[in-house]
């Protein structure tokens, strides 16, 4: 039984069939064969001639034996929640434009917070054919993997005004999520649009949203009056070892358009959101290079990436 067991779990099906088997091959030796007579003196007192039992009774009789080991396997096997069935077969789709209402969503971005628990974000977009207008910042909670979700909420709202390329970070070392996203400012003075960072912070079911309009990130080292760029679209990362261990990173890229020079470079943080730090800053030339993303290696490297625009 047990080793039916072990390798209904494992799937190893052939030595699955070699523990039928063996059920039978067992029961066939021990009932025609003297050893239980031999061991059992009561046996033997009923059967003075020794037990030879037919095969043809002992393989009905093998067959019923499996299948009590079957009914045993199942009846001790922890039970399969219905959360993690669905977790092995659902599809679902988080958000869903609608030309008859006007809303499309754009560039998401999924973060896990442990628990089966995932938040979904996107833009949502009140046009589909150009990346400027009165974007939002939106949200949906799963309790169970993806496969069914919570009510939609807007977490990132600035009136008329682009928020833009959401970057979601599960910091485990706070219990937190932080969010980072684009914000277009308008200038009265160029009549022209410019970019800033926003960070908000929330718990790890999404609760507990902060606003907006007081996280905008000053970066220590920037320079001042010039333009953040984009943030990720993406994921941020946080560092799982080495001496800076628990450190937020989020990639971003910006243009200047006097140069028509992209450039490349991230953010981060030491405390967990709080305050923000200039990290890498390179030049891209011009090569249009836009949207990046970081990962950590197993061995601490970090890799980051980044789109090429034109192509």
């Amino acid at each position: 039984i047990g080793l039916n067991i072990v390798v209904g779990y494992a799937g190893l099906l052939d030595l699955g069939y070699v523990a039928f088997f063996a059920v039978g091959a067992y029961l066939y030796g021990l009932l025609a064969s003297p050893h239980l007579a031999q061991t059992f003196p009561w046996i033997a007192a009923m059967f003075p001639h020794g037990l030879h039992t037919p095969i043809w009774l002992v393989i009905p009789l093998g067959a019923g034996l499996a299948g009590l080991a079957l009914v045993g396997a199942s009846l001790t096997a922890p039970p399969v929640t219905q959360t993690a069935q669905a977790a092995q077969t659902c599809t679902s789709v988080p958000f869903k434009s609608s030309k008859r209402t006007h809303k499309w969503y754009r560039v998401p971005s999924v973060v896990g917070t442990g628990g089966g628990r995932v938040i979904a974000f996107a833009e949502r977009r009140d046009r589909p054919t150009t990346d400027d207008g009165n974007f939002d910042i939106v949200m949906r909670v799963s309790s169970d993997n993806g496969c069914h979700w919570g009510s939609l909420r807007v977490v990132s709202n600035n009136g008329k005004k682009r928020v833009s390329n959401p970057v979601p970070v599960n910091d485990p070392y706070a219990g937190k999520v932080v969010l980072l996203t684009t914000v277009l400012i308008y200038n009265p003075k160029t009549k022209g649009y410019v970019s800033q960072l926003h960070s908000q912070r929330m718990n790890l079911d999404g609760s507990g949203v902060t606003q907006l309009s007081k996280g905008l990130v000053r970066p220590e080292g920037w320079v001042a009056g010039r333009a953040m760029g984009n943030s990720g679209p993406g994921h941020g990362v946080v560092l799982r070892q080495g001496t800076h261990r628990g450190r937020i990173i989020v990639p971003l890229s910006r243009r200047e358009s006097s140069t028509d020079t992209y450039f490349l470079y991230s953010v981060y943080s030491d405390d967990h959101g709080s305050t923000w730090h200039v990290g890498y800053y390179r030049s891209a030339g011009k090569r249009a290079l836009i949207e990046g993303s970081i990962a950590e290696a197993p061995d601490g490297r970090l890799l980051v990436t980044y789109r090429e625009k034109k192509g």
